[in-house]
C-alpha cells in the first residue's frame, strides 16, 4: 500500500491485544494519580490515553481501508490512487479537528463552568424543596406569608446547612446531565460521521461498478436502522407494530391452547408461519398476509396497514374469547 514495508505491515495487522495493553496501562496510570494524589501522574495518564485513542483510529481507519482495496481489487475497476487521496485528504481533515478539538477542551474552563452547572442544579433542587410543607411554628408561617415572596438568593447563597439528601440528589442529577449529554454528542457524532462517509463517490467507474451495490446496503442499513429500538423504548414503525401485534396473538392464541413455556420455547422457534397459526388457532388471510409483507416485503408497509393489523387482532382475540367461553359450539 505504501513505499514502507514497516508502514505495511503495521497496516495489515489488527493489534487488538496491544490495544487492550495500553489502554489499560493508561488506565491505571491515571487511576494511580487520582487516588495517589499525583497530579501530574494523572495528566499524563490522560495524555497517554488520547494518543493511544488517535492511533487507534489511524490504524483503523488504514486496515480497513487496505482491506476494501484488497478485496475489490480484482473484481472492480477502482481508481486506487485517487481513492487513495481523498484517503489521505479526509484523514488530514480528521486530524487537524482532533488538534482543534484538543487545544479548545485543553483551554476550556472546565471548572467555572462545572461550578456554574453545579450551582443551577443546587438551586433547583433547592427551590423544589422549598416547595415541601415544614412543620413550624404559627408566628413564622405568617411571617414568612408576609414577607416579600421567593427570592433566588436564598437558594443560590450559602446561608443555613444543605439537607444532605438534595446534596446527593443535586451529584446524581449533576451526574446523569453529564453522562447523557456525553452518550448523546458520542451518539450524533457517530451517525453523522457514517453518514457522511457512506455517501461519499470518486469517479464514473466506481459508480457504475459498486453504486448499485452501495445503494442496496444503504438501503438495508435505513430499513435496519429504522426498525431499530430507542433505548427502552420499542420501534415505532409499522413493520414493528405489525410483527409485535402478530406476535402477542400468536402467543394469547397458545396460551389458551393451553400450550406450556416448554412447548413454546422448544418448537415455536422451527415453525413456519402458517404452522403457527394453525397451532394458535388463529385463522385469518388478512392478518397472516399483513405479517408477512412486513417481514419479507422490501417495500414495507405503512401506517394503514398497522392500522388495518391492529383491528384483525381485535377480531381474533374476540374470537378466541367466544370459542374459550363455547367450548362446544
Amino acid at each position: 500500500m505504501t513505499r514502507f514495508r514497516l508502514i505495511n505491515w503495521w497496516i495489515s495487522h489488527k493489534f487488538e491485544n496491544l490495544r487492550f495493553f495500553f489502554t489499560g496501562g493508561g488506565i491505571l496510570v491515571c487511576l494511580a494519580g487520582i487516588f495517589g494524589e499525583m497530579p501530574f501522574l494523572a495528566k499524563g495518564g490522560a495524555e497517554f490515553l488520547l494518543v493511544v485513542f488517535l492511533v487507534i483510529l489511524i490504524h483503523e481507519n488504514l486496515r480497513r481501508f487496505w482491506l476494501y482495496l484488497e478485496n475489490h481489487q480484482e473484481s472492480c475497476r477502482l481508481p486506487t490512487e485517487q481513492m487513495k487521496r481523498v484517503n489521505a485528504f479526509l484523514l488530514g481533515c480528521f486530524l487537524a479537528v482532533f488538534l482543534g478539538l484538543t487545544v479548545f477542551f485543553g483551554v476550556f474552563p472546565w471548572e467555572e463552568a462545572g461550578r456554574i452547572l453545579w450551582h443551577g442544579i443546587r438551586a433547583f433542587l433547592r427551590w423544589l424543596g422549598s416547595m415541601i410543607p415544614e412543620s413550624q411554628p404559627e408566628e413564622i408561617v405568617e411571617t414568612s406569608s408576609a414577607g416579600e415572596g421567593f427570592s433566588p438568593e436564598i437558594y443560590l447563597g450559602e446561608g443555613g446547612e444543605p439537607h444532605p439528601f438534595w446534596e446527593a440528589a443535586s451529584v446524581v442529577a449533576a451526574a446523569a446531565l453529564a453522562a447523557g449529554f456525553g452518550f448523546w454528542l458520542l451518539r450524533l457524532c457517530y451517525y453523522k460521521l457514517a453518514e457522511y462517509l457512506g455517501n461519499l463517490r470518486f469517479d464514473g467507474d466506481v459508480k457504475e461498478f459498486i453504486h448499485p451495490e452501495e445503494e442496496r446496503e444503504s438501503a438495508e442499513r435505513g430499513r435496519k436502522r429504522k426498525g431499530k429500538r430507542r433505548g427502552f423504548f420499542p420501534s415505532q414503525s409499522s413493520e414493528e407494530k405489525i410483527r409485535r401485534l402478530y406476535r402477542s396473538c400468536i402467543l394469547e392464541g397458545l396460551r389458551m391452547q393451553k400450550k406450556g413455556k416448554d412447548w413454546e420455547k422448544r418448537t415455536l422457534p422451527v415453525l413456519t408461519p402458517e404452522q403457527m397459526e394453525g397451532e394458535a388457532g388463529v385463522l385469518n388471510q388478512e392478518f397472516h398476509r399483513l405479517y408477512e409483507k412486513a417481514r419479507y416485503s422490501p417495500q414495507g408497509t405503512d401506517t394503514g396497514e398497522a392500522v388495518r393489523m391492529k383491528e384483525e387482532c381485535s377480531k381474533i382475540r374476540r374470537s378466541l374469547k367466544a370459542g374459550q367461553q363455547n367450548p362446544e359450539g
